[in-house]
């Protein structure tokens, strides 16, 4: 029995339209280094948490700014107001990378519109005793 193309055409995009499978964590360098690749899809991206500040957008709507830095390289990062975490702290963010991204018409270049952050606890030192 023949399977109709409209019916295989609408699996095949109900299929690419789900949520991505887990990915590698990525470093802010390789993301920035990657722009054109990665432009418009979810990434996780794990580097330390900098420049934190509450950003009000023309429009009125509150955003948690940051940057994820690794070594020279720094993601800037833009998520809900909710995040927690301190400056200097390793930080693991899963969200959609926009080479250009206009909010409130504000056009932002380069940012990561975080969906999750997790903040994690620097590796403390264990000197056995």
């Amino acid at each position: 029995m023949a399977v109709p193309r409209r019916v295989l055409v609408v699996t095949c995009l109900a299929l690419s339209v789900g949520v991505p499978a887990a990915a590698a964590s990525l470093s802010p360098a390789a993301v920035l280094r990657g722009v054109w690749a990665y432009d418009n899809r979810a990434v996780s991206v794990t580097g330390t948490l900098a420049r934190a500040q509450v950003w009000i957008s023309p429009g009125g709507a509150r955003y948690y700014r940051f940057e994820l830095a690794e070594g020279r390289s720094a993601l800037p990062v833009l998520a809900p107001p909710v995040v927690r975490c301190e400056a200097g702290r390793p930080a693991t963010v899963d969200g959609m990378f926009r080479r250009l991204f206009v909010v409130d018409g504000v056009l932002l270049e380069r940012v990561l519109e975080a969906a999750r952050v997790e903040c994690t606890e620097a590796p403390e030192d264990d000197d056995g005793g």
